[in-house]
Protein backbone atom coordinates (compact mmCIF):
# COMPACT_ATOMS: atom_id res chain seq x y z
CA UNK A 1 0.00 0.00 0.00
CA UNK A 2 1.55 3.24 -1.04
CA UNK A 3 0.42 6.57 0.93
CA UNK A 4 1.07 9.80 -0.69
CA UNK A 5 2.28 12.65 1.65
CA UNK A 6 2.06 16.07 1.09
CA UNK A 7 3.39 18.68 2.87
CA UNK A 8 3.17 21.95 2.32
CA UNK A 9 6.32 23.75 0.51
CA UNK A 10 7.68 20.22 -0.40
CA UNK A 11 7.21 18.23 -3.02
CA UNK A 12 4.91 14.78 -2.71
CA UNK A 13 6.63 11.61 -0.76
CA UNK A 14 4.87 7.81 -1.64
CA UNK A 15 5.51 6.37 2.02
CA UNK A 16 5.34 2.21 1.56
CA UNK A 17 4.10 0.17 4.60
CA UNK A 18 1.89 -1.96 5.59
CA UNK A 19 -2.21 -0.57 6.20
CA UNK A 20 -1.35 0.18 10.22
CA UNK A 21 2.43 1.51 9.62
CA UNK A 22 2.60 4.59 11.80
CA UNK A 23 4.06 8.27 10.15
CA UNK A 24 7.21 8.45 8.80
CA UNK A 25 9.00 11.94 8.55
CA UNK A 26 8.14 14.61 10.26
CA UNK A 27 5.29 16.81 9.42
CA UNK A 28 5.81 20.14 11.29
CA UNK A 29 2.95 22.11 12.62
CA UNK A 30 4.34 25.44 10.69
CA UNK A 31 3.80 24.25 7.62
CA UNK A 32 0.59 23.27 8.42
CA UNK A 33 0.07 20.00 7.20
CA UNK A 34 -3.13 18.02 7.86
CA UNK A 35 -3.21 14.28 8.26
CA UNK A 36 -6.53 12.53 7.09
CA UNK A 37 -7.05 9.03 8.20
CA UNK A 38 -7.49 6.61 5.46
CA UNK A 39 -7.36 2.79 6.69
CA UNK A 40 -5.12 3.91 9.47
CA UNK A 41 -2.50 5.72 6.69
CA UNK A 42 -2.28 8.67 6.99
CA UNK A 43 -2.13 11.40 4.19
CA UNK A 44 -1.06 14.94 4.33
CA UNK A 45 -3.63 18.02 2.83
CA UNK A 46 -2.64 20.83 1.82
CA UNK A 47 -4.49 23.59 3.68
CA UNK A 48 -7.72 25.07 1.66
CA UNK A 49 -5.33 28.08 0.14
CA UNK A 50 -2.99 25.86 -0.88
CA UNK A 51 -4.86 24.69 -3.68
CA UNK A 52 -7.87 25.15 -6.16
CA UNK A 53 -11.11 22.88 -6.68
CA UNK A 54 -10.85 21.46 -9.79
CA UNK A 55 -13.94 20.43 -10.42
CA UNK A 56 -14.80 24.30 -10.63
CA UNK A 57 -13.08 24.30 -13.76
CA UNK A 58 -13.49 21.75 -16.42
CA UNK A 59 -10.60 23.17 -18.72
CA UNK A 60 -8.11 22.82 -15.66
CA UNK A 61 -4.78 21.40 -16.33
CA UNK A 62 -5.64 18.61 -12.90
CA UNK A 63 -8.62 17.85 -15.07
CA UNK A 64 -6.58 17.72 -19.11
CA UNK A 65 -4.10 15.02 -17.05
CA UNK A 66 -7.12 12.85 -15.56
CA UNK A 67 -8.70 12.93 -18.89
CA UNK A 68 -5.69 11.50 -20.72
CA UNK A 69 -6.38 8.05 -19.12
CA UNK A 70 -8.43 5.45 -21.08
CA UNK A 71 -9.72 2.99 -18.53
CA UNK A 72 -11.36 -0.10 -19.24
CA UNK A 73 -14.87 -0.29 -19.10
CA UNK A 74 -15.69 -3.06 -16.56
CA UNK A 75 -19.39 -4.74 -16.04
CA UNK A 76 -19.94 -5.26 -12.41
CA UNK A 77 -22.15 -8.33 -11.35
CA UNK A 78 -23.66 -9.34 -7.89
CA UNK A 79 -26.22 -11.02 -6.34
CA UNK A 80 -28.19 -11.97 -3.50
CA UNK A 81 -31.31 -12.78 -2.61
CA UNK A 82 -32.63 -14.04 -5.08
CA UNK A 83 -32.19 -10.39 -6.87
CA UNK A 84 -29.31 -9.71 -9.30
CA UNK A 85 -27.50 -6.82 -11.20
CA UNK A 86 -25.14 -5.18 -12.77
CA UNK A 87 -23.10 -1.47 -13.72
CA UNK A 88 -20.51 -0.22 -15.58
CA UNK A 89 -17.24 0.77 -13.74
CA UNK A 90 -14.14 2.22 -14.73
CA UNK A 91 -12.49 2.13 -11.70
CA UNK A 92 -11.20 -0.80 -10.94
CA UNK A 93 -7.50 -1.76 -11.15
CA UNK A 94 -5.23 -4.43 -9.47
CA UNK A 95 -4.14 -4.06 -6.28
CA UNK A 96 -1.42 -6.64 -5.46
CA UNK A 97 1.52 -8.04 -6.86
CA UNK A 98 1.65 -11.71 -5.87
CA UNK A 99 0.11 -13.93 -8.40
CA UNK A 100 -0.64 -16.35 -5.96
CA UNK A 101 -3.19 -13.62 -4.04
CA UNK A 102 -4.55 -11.81 -6.97
CA UNK A 103 -6.68 -8.70 -5.20
CA UNK A 104 -8.53 -5.70 -7.57
CA UNK A 105 -9.51 -2.64 -5.89
CA UNK A 106 -12.82 -0.29 -6.88
CA UNK A 107 -14.76 2.62 -6.07
CA UNK A 108 -18.52 2.54 -6.51
CA UNK A 109 -21.45 4.62 -6.11
CA UNK A 110 -22.80 2.94 -2.50
CA UNK A 111 -25.93 3.95 -3.61
CA UNK A 112 -26.15 1.79 -6.50
CA UNK A 113 -28.40 -1.60 -6.18
CA UNK A 114 -25.49 -3.62 -7.54
CA UNK A 115 -23.34 -2.23 -5.13
CA UNK A 116 -25.63 -2.83 -2.22
CA UNK A 117 -26.01 -6.70 -3.29
CA UNK A 118 -22.33 -6.91 -3.49
CA UNK A 119 -22.36 -5.79 0.39
CA UNK A 120 -25.06 -8.36 1.30
CA UNK A 121 -23.41 -11.27 -1.41
CA UNK A 122 -19.62 -10.57 -0.10
CA UNK A 123 -18.97 -11.67 -3.88
CA UNK A 124 -18.81 -9.90 -7.26
CA UNK A 125 -17.95 -10.41 -11.05
CA UNK A 126 -15.70 -8.51 -13.02
CA UNK A 127 -16.03 -8.19 -16.76
CA UNK A 128 -14.26 -7.12 -19.42
CA UNK A 129 -15.62 -6.48 -23.31
CA UNK A 130 -14.51 -6.58 -26.26
CA UNK A 131 -14.36 -3.69 -28.18
CA UNK A 132 -17.25 -4.74 -30.44
CA UNK A 133 -20.15 -4.88 -26.85
CA UNK A 134 -20.89 -1.55 -26.86
CA UNK A 135 -24.46 -2.15 -26.73
CA UNK A 136 -24.00 -4.90 -23.94
CA UNK A 137 -22.29 -2.25 -21.86
CA UNK A 138 -25.10 0.34 -22.45
CA UNK A 139 -27.77 -2.00 -21.03
CA UNK A 140 -25.83 -1.90 -18.03
CA UNK A 141 -24.98 1.19 -18.07
CA UNK A 142 -28.25 3.35 -18.65
CA UNK A 143 -30.72 1.80 -16.34
CA UNK A 144 -31.29 1.02 -12.43
CA UNK A 145 -31.32 -3.01 -11.29
CA UNK A 146 -34.10 -1.83 -9.14
CA UNK A 147 -36.73 -1.30 -12.24
CA UNK A 148 -35.65 -3.84 -14.35
CA UNK A 149 -33.31 -7.32 -15.27
CA UNK A 150 -30.29 -6.17 -16.70
CA UNK A 151 -29.76 -9.78 -17.54
CA UNK A 152 -32.87 -9.88 -19.78
CA UNK A 153 -31.81 -11.38 -22.96
CA UNK A 154 -28.30 -11.66 -21.81
CA UNK A 155 -26.27 -15.61 -21.80
CA UNK A 156 -25.44 -15.48 -18.13
CA UNK A 157 -24.15 -18.52 -15.71
CA UNK A 158 -23.52 -18.55 -12.11
CA UNK A 159 -20.28 -18.73 -10.78
CA UNK A 160 -18.41 -20.84 -7.97
CA UNK A 161 -19.25 -17.21 -5.70
CA UNK A 162 -22.54 -17.10 -6.62
CA UNK A 163 -22.10 -14.29 -8.38
CA UNK A 164 -23.80 -13.55 -11.84
CA UNK A 165 -21.21 -14.49 -14.99
CA UNK A 166 -21.45 -12.99 -18.32
CA UNK A 167 -21.13 -16.47 -20.80
CA UNK A 168 -19.94 -13.72 -23.93
CA UNK A 169 -17.16 -11.25 -22.80
CA UNK A 170 -13.54 -10.61 -23.58
CA UNK A 171 -12.82 -12.27 -19.76
CA UNK A 172 -13.95 -12.37 -16.63
CA UNK A 173 -13.05 -12.86 -12.76
CA UNK A 174 -15.16 -13.48 -9.74
CA UNK A 175 -13.68 -11.87 -6.77
CA UNK A 176 -14.45 -11.97 -2.62
CA UNK A 177 -14.41 -8.31 -0.70
CA UNK A 178 -11.95 -8.59 1.93
CA UNK A 179 -12.08 -4.88 3.09
CA UNK A 180 -15.07 -2.32 2.28
CA UNK A 181 -14.20 1.11 3.41
CA UNK A 182 -17.05 4.49 2.53
CA UNK A 183 -15.84 7.54 1.81
CA UNK A 184 -18.50 9.96 1.06
CA UNK A 185 -20.58 8.41 -1.35
CA UNK A 186 -18.16 6.11 -2.74
CA UNK A 187 -17.88 2.65 -1.48
CA UNK A 188 -14.28 1.48 -1.62
CA UNK A 189 -13.91 -2.31 -2.43
CA UNK A 190 -10.68 -4.97 -1.95
CA UNK A 191 -11.17 -8.05 -2.53
CA UNK A 192 -9.63 -11.35 -3.87
CA UNK A 193 -9.87 -13.13 -7.20
CA UNK A 194 -11.11 -16.60 -6.54
CA UNK A 195 -12.05 -17.41 -9.91
CA UNK A 196 -11.67 -16.35 -13.71
CA UNK A 197 -11.42 -16.92 -17.45
CA UNK A 198 -10.14 -15.41 -20.56
CA UNK A 199 -10.44 -15.81 -24.34
CA UNK A 200 -7.19 -15.68 -24.25
CA UNK A 201 -6.25 -13.05 -27.33
CA UNK A 202 -4.18 -9.90 -27.67
CA UNK A 203 -7.52 -8.13 -28.25
CA UNK A 204 -7.72 -4.59 -26.12
CA UNK A 205 -10.80 -4.45 -24.07
CA UNK A 206 -13.29 -1.79 -24.38
CA UNK A 207 -12.48 1.50 -23.09
CA UNK A 208 -13.94 4.39 -21.90
CA UNK A 209 -13.20 7.18 -24.64
CA UNK A 210 -14.50 4.33 -27.50
CA UNK A 211 -17.73 3.70 -25.44
CA UNK A 212 -18.47 7.48 -24.59
CA UNK A 213 -17.68 8.02 -28.46
CA UNK A 214 -20.81 6.04 -29.43
CA UNK A 215 -23.55 7.30 -27.15
CA UNK A 216 -26.64 8.86 -28.80
CA UNK A 217 -28.00 12.24 -27.99
CA UNK A 218 -30.37 10.61 -25.39
CA UNK A 219 -27.66 7.99 -24.30
CA UNK A 220 -25.56 11.62 -23.80
CA UNK A 221 -28.66 13.10 -21.61
CA UNK A 222 -29.03 10.27 -18.81
CA UNK A 223 -25.00 10.70 -19.04
CA UNK A 224 -24.86 14.25 -18.11
CA UNK A 225 -28.11 14.28 -15.95
CA UNK A 226 -26.42 11.27 -13.95
CA UNK A 227 -22.71 12.91 -14.09
CA UNK A 228 -24.29 16.11 -12.35
CA UNK A 229 -26.39 13.82 -9.96
CA UNK A 230 -23.31 12.32 -8.99
CA UNK A 231 -21.18 15.27 -8.40
CA UNK A 232 -23.68 16.99 -6.42
CA UNK A 233 -23.87 14.00 -4.25
CA UNK A 234 -20.07 13.96 -4.07
CA UNK A 235 -19.86 17.62 -3.37
CA UNK A 236 -22.08 17.25 -0.10
CA UNK A 237 -20.13 14.66 0.97
CA UNK A 238 -17.11 16.24 0.46
CA UNK A 239 -18.55 19.57 2.57
CA UNK A 240 -19.23 16.56 5.44
CA UNK A 241 -16.11 15.94 5.87
CA UNK A 242 -14.89 19.43 5.80
CA UNK A 243 -17.33 20.26 8.92
CA UNK A 244 -16.55 17.32 10.88
CA UNK A 245 -12.73 18.27 10.03
CA UNK A 246 -12.51 22.39 9.63
CA UNK A 247 -8.75 22.33 9.49
CA UNK A 248 -8.50 21.13 6.65
CA UNK A 249 -10.14 23.96 5.06
CA UNK A 250 -7.48 25.90 6.74
CA UNK A 251 -10.23 27.27 9.53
Amino acid sequence: MLALATIANKPPKYVAGPPDFEQRGDCPKSRQAVIFTFTKCPVHLLPKNQFSNPMSDPHSPIIKVLDLVDRAVWVVTAAAGGARSGLLATWVMQSSLDPATPKLSLSLNSQNFTTQLIGQSGFLGLHLLRADQTDLAWGFGLRSGRETDKFAGVKMTLGVTGAPVLADCLASLECRVLRKVEIGDRLCIWSAAVAGKSSFTKEQPLGEHALLATATSDQQIVLRSRMQQDIARERLAWQAILSESPEMTGG
